[in-house]
């Protein structure tokens, strides 16, 4: 990289993005948050019902497994093993753009591109939403109200 290249708008607007981001992240995912009350308002009846019906289900499962100790360590093994699978899927894609033959297919179309790389995402998605679900369960073992029952812990 040559000294040129720093003095690029692009590389400004890299950096000084970059140093944003961390700082309006809260304030992005509170108007996200507000957005989304405002969207489940303006939702029509069926449709809130719906979400609302997904929601429970979601956290009656999490009530339901938050006690199985298995439970919460077979969530997070799936969780490791997605990101295992997306960093091989990324290494793959890698190894074809240095060796040269996936970078000839990419430059056919920018369309073509972004669905061979279609598995990158898929892959990446599958691991965020695992990864979610393992830290709401363990976040939600927490919560979990211990009763003394005749003198001992249950």
């Amino acid at each position: 990289m040559s000294f040129d290249e720093l003095l690029t708008p692009a590389f400004f607007v890299t950096v000084v993005l970059a140093y944003l981001m961390p700082k309006l992240s809260p304030y992005i995912d509170k108007a996200l948050s507000s957005a989304k009350v405002l969207l489940m308002g303006t939702l029509p009846s069926v449709l809130r019902r719906y979400a609302r019906g997904r929601r429970l289900k979601k956290l009656r499962k999490l009530k339901e497994d938050r006690r199985n100790i298995a439970a919460i360590n077979y969530q997070i093994s799936k969780a490791n093993s997605a990101f295992v699978l997306f960093v091989a899927v990324v290494l793959v894609y890698v190894l074809l753009l240095i060796s040269g033959s996936f970078s000839s297919l990419l430059s056919i179309s920018f369309w073509f591109g972004m669905l061979a790389t279609l598995p990158i995402y898929i892959f990446e998605i599958f691991w965020l939403v695992q990864d979610s679900r393992a830290q709401n369960l363990v976040r939600h073992a927490g919560k979990v109200r211990t009763k003394s029952v005749g003198g001992a812990m249950v």
